[in-house]
């Protein structure tokens, strides 16, 4: 009886340890560099097609640009800053799982097979609502990010997506139809 309860535990903090991996790589995923390439190539090519078109300097482009997307970059900023958070929450709590088991260890070498069954189911009960309610709290923090995240990522997708339709235009753009992106992203807001 006593090998399958360690047994069990071993496998609770081989467990814990591949969680961990699990989840920082996921969180890891949120890096976007690619995508940050990405928008740096279309806005170069807008200032580009831009200039030509309607001899518009960098310095009015720039402070167009940043009008569009001054949101969206808050936003990113306040996406890493919670990432930073939501990762160091992740580590004390999976920390705490691990410490938890070596006090389940401990817990358990004071057990000897004639023990009463009742004492240990006693002590497994005492660390699994311990745990259950710290396991909640996580998961629902990681699921909230997640949202914010997806609400983020939408939106940097959409104006990407409309910058990139007004690249299509080529020698067609036009100021005005930066501007357009501007005020359809007012009107959403509203």
């Amino acid at each position: 009886m006593m090998n399958f309860i360690l047994e069990c535990i071993d496998f609770y903090e081989n467990a814990i340890f591949e969680v961990e991996k699990m989840i920082i790589d996921k969180i890891n995923e949120f890096e976007d560099e690619k995508s940050q390439d990405e928008r740096k190539k279309v806005l170069s090519y807008l200032q580009n097609v831009l200039a030509k078109n309607c001899n518009l300097r960098k310095k009015d482009f720039d402070v167009l640009m940043n009008n569009i997307l001054s949101d969206i970059q808050a936003k990113e900023t306040d996406i890493k800053y919670q990432k930073v958070q939501i990762v160091e929450k992740v580590r004390i709590y999976l920390d705490e799982q691990k410490q938890s088991v070596k006090f389940l260890r401990m817990g358990l070498a004071g057990f000897s097979p004639e023990s009463d069954l009742d004492e240990l189911r006693q002590l497994s009960e005492n660390f699994r609502k311990e745990y259950e309610q710290k396991a909640f709290q996580m998961l629902s923090q990681l699921r909230s990010f997640e949202g914010e995240y997806q609400v983020y990522r939408n939106k940097k997708n959409e104006i990407m997506c409309n910058l990139q339709q007004l690249l299509d235009k080529g020698k067609e753009l036009q100021v005005k139809d930066l501007i357009n992106i501007k005020e359809d992203q007012n009107v959403k807001k509203v």
